[in-house]
């Protein structure tokens, strides 16, 4: 669950599998062997899920995007405050509507 101040911390990088986890550390690592980029286009991306897996998304939030409630979020100011990716393990992530 998301702590509701929106305040996360990140963890420290351990070079060790924990304890019953049945791979050691070296045995347990995956590589890319290269990236490319998709069109914004929903039924595309769906498509590279089912045959490569997951995908990785980043977006731009602009400053205003912290008062954000709810409905559609349409930017007052354009001024950049950060970019955020998303990670396939995030429990906390948004789901945007391509």
């Amino acid at each position: 669950m998301c702590p509701r101040d929106h305040t996360f911390k990140t963890p420290m990088c351990k070079k060790y599998c924990e304890y019953g986890y049945g791979k050691r550390y070296n045995r347990d690592k995956f590589f890319a062997k290269g990236a490319y980029m998709l069109p914004q286009n929903e039924a595309l991306i769906q498509s590279q899920i089912m045959r490569k897996g997951p995908v990785q998304a980043a977006f731009v939030v602009y400053e205003d995007f912290s008062s954000y409630k709810s409905g559609i979020y349409v930017v007052s100011r354009y001024l950049t405050f950060y970019v955020h990716p998303t990670v396939p393990e995030t429990r906390c992530s948004l789901q945007p509507t391509l």
